[in-house]
């Protein structure tokens, strides 16, 4: 029984068991996945429109938001600035300097929740097809103990009567035996 896995309790393999519980992990991997897979997709959308800055994740991060702190910053500099300086002075060249490499390091970061984003996705995917083909190994598994499960009930129920065969020829022969000395 051991040698094909059929031990197990109330009617069900060790492997049955484990084909349950990937079966669950399963349906966790593919929810996680999906739910990745959308935010990437929704944040992908904010990039297109032009609301890279919108960008979910994005805003959750620290450098992120310390940026766009230094951009509300110099764009108000900027503005007061320019009630008193023509475009190419000296002092706005500067500032609308300061504000592009501001906006740029903004758009590196996005990129880089982005890439970050993608690779939790792929990485989902790749637990999800793990599982997948510990499912597929497990369920082949199953199969093959299936059709052993079936040779043992056969093998049990001819082992029972040839039991019962040999009760009843023991039973005759003590029987004749019991008669023969009378």
């Amino acid at each position: 029984m051991s040698q094909h896995n059929l031990v197990g309790s109330r009617d069900q393999t060790v492997t049955t068991q484990q084909l349950s519980e990937l079966n669950s992990q399963l349906i966790i991997a593919t929810a996680d996945r999906t739910q990745k897979a959308s935010n990437l997709q929704q944040a992908l959308a904010l990039m297109r429109s032009g609301n890279a800055e919108s960008v979910g994740q994005a805003l959750a991060s620290p450098l992120i938001q310390s940026l766009k702190a230094q951009e509300t910053v110099l764009m108000q500099k900027r503005a007061e600035l320019s009630n008193r300086y023509s475009a190419d002075h000296p002092t706005m060249v500067n500032i609308d300097s300061e504000l592009k490499q501001v906006q740029r390091k903004i758009q590196d970061e996005v990129n880089n929740v982005i890439r970050s984003m993608t690779n939790d996705v792929q990485a989902a995917a790749a637990r999800e097809t793990t599982l997948t083909t510990s499912i597929q190994k497990l369920q082949q598994a199953a199969d093959a103990q299936d059709a052993a499960g079936v040779g043992l009930r056969e093998l049990q129920r001819e082992s029972d009567a040839n039991r019962t065969l040999y009760e009843n020829l023991l039973n005759r022969f003590k029987q004749t035996t019991a008669q023969e000395d009378i």
